[in-house]
């Protein structure tokens, strides 16, 4: 087989975006753009192409070096349904010159890649996928034909139809053949940007590094904030668990922005003096600098990792009082979920490790025996009692904040919160 007829290509696909109808290109485009960003992370150059079912990169005709380090960064990437490292055939290399097809080229590289996959005593089976209907040979008779080249032509003595040990796809489009022995599955959902930026406020635990990336799988951007007993000093940031947790987040979440903020000048004027209702005041403080920094990066809504009940600052009255201290909504992805649930997905996301290491979370430092149910009246009239300007606590608060740039998992910059990420609302 002339081996410069072969292609090695990464084979993307996208699950729910073939339902997008006529925004279908568009979420096509955002899915590209996402990852070619993360091919020049890499310092790589590649072009990403869209099909009207699939997109590709193509390789060339030597599999390189850093294929399966593509595939472990593509793999993170919003919007990927699976993908495969394969080595395509353009389609007249399966032309008859009867009009029929001429399989043996394709058997080749079938019996090559199954070689390439044998482990002692396993079975095997060939999937067909003919994408293209007007291809001479029906999908269940090239699967036998295919098979049988296998046979005779590697170690596989055994095919199960049913529970196969090794899959071998071929997948006949109109310009090619894909072939590939493993389907790798990615995060899904919808590529990142096509539906909006959300602001969200990130803790030391479980809950809302969960609440991040699920937002991200359903194409959110994000930047992130999170509230500091004190100021902190910037060369001690790199190994600080906050920024940790946020550029572990990056790998998903491609450019983001983690706002540190300390609460001191809330503690100063509202948190000895308000026993029961103090926790609940943070999280209406916490919320309205979130909405400020929000409103001035251009995201739409604020995310939370509530779970309804799972403490007494997440009970129904709390979170309803939460919510009406701002008039931006409040996403909480998490709200039916108990912890079970959210700390299989933490592991599943390679972050409980992180997450569990001990840190004195800033929610825990407010309130013994809080509230658990609340009336927003009340705590407006503590608020106005304690506060005389509220503008100016947040303002004073996100004068001695920081802003962490990451992007892909690494801290690319660390600076004072500039000016026109702290601008009032108008």
């Amino acid at each position: 087989m002339p081996q410069a007829s072969r292609q090695h290509r990464i084979l993307i696909h996208f699950g729910e975006l073939g339902l997008k109808g006529q925004n279908r290109r568009q979420f096509e485009q955002h899915l590209a753009h996402s990852i070619t960003a993360q091919l020049k992370a890499m310092e790589l150059n590649y072009a990403v192409h869209v099909t009207h079912d699939h997109l590709f990169i193509k390789l060339g005709t030597d599999q390189p070096e850093h294929a399966a380090e593509i595939v472990d960064r593509l793999v993170k990437v919003p919007g990927i349904a699976w993908l495969a490292e394969s080595v395509w055939l353009p389609r007249q290399s399966l032309d008859a010159s009867e009009g029929g097809a001429d399989t043996r080229e394709l058997q080749d590289l079938v019996v090559e890649t199954a070689r390439g996959q044998y482990t002692n005593g396993a079975s095997f089976a060939v999937r067909v996928h003919r994408g293209d209907k007007r291809f001479a040979i029906r999908s269940p008779e090239l699967a036998r034909t295919l098979g049988a080249a296998v046979l005779a032509g590697s170690e596989f003595e055994r095919v199960d139809l049913d529970h196969p040990d090794q899959c071998l796809y071929v997948d006949v489009q109109v310009r090619g053949v894909y072939i590939y022995p493993n389907r790798i599955p990615g995060v899904g959902g919808l590529p990142l940007g096509s539906v909006g930026r959300a602001m969200v406020l990130l803790s030391g635990g479980l809950d809302s590094p969960v609440a991040a990336h699920q937002m991200c799988k359903r194409g959110c951007e994000l930047d992130f904030v999170h509230f500091t007993a004190s100021v902190l000093d910037p060369k001690h940031l790199g190994g600080y668990k906050l920024t940790r947790i946020a550029a572990q987040l990056s790998h998903v979440a491609g450019r983001c922005r983690l706002f540190l903020v300390p609460y001191v000048h809330f503690d100063m004027q509202l948190g000895i003096e308000t026993p029961g209702f103090a926790t609940v005041l943070f999280r209406s403080f916490m919320v309205r600098v979130a909405e400020r920094l929000a409103h001035a990066n251009q995201a739409q809504v604020l995310v939370t990792g509530d779970s309804l009940g799972q403490v007494a600052s997440q009970t129904m009255e709390n979170l309803v009082s939460c919510d009406q201290a701002t008039a931006t909504p409040i996403f909480r992805p998490l709200i039916a979920m108990d912890k079970n649930e959210i700390v299989a997905i933490c592991r599943s996301i390679g972050l409980f490790e992180l997450c569990v290491e001990p840190y004195k979370d800033c929610c825990a430092l407010i309130s013994a025996k809080p509230r658990t149910k609340t009336r927003h009246r009340h705590l407006d009239q503590l608020e106005q009692h304690h506060v005389h300007d509220y503008a100016a606590l947040i303002d004073a608060s996100l004068a001695e904040g920081l802003q962490v740039s990451l992007a892909w998992g690494e801290v690319r910059q660390i600076a004072k919160i500039p000016c026109d990420a702290a601008m009032p609302c108008a």
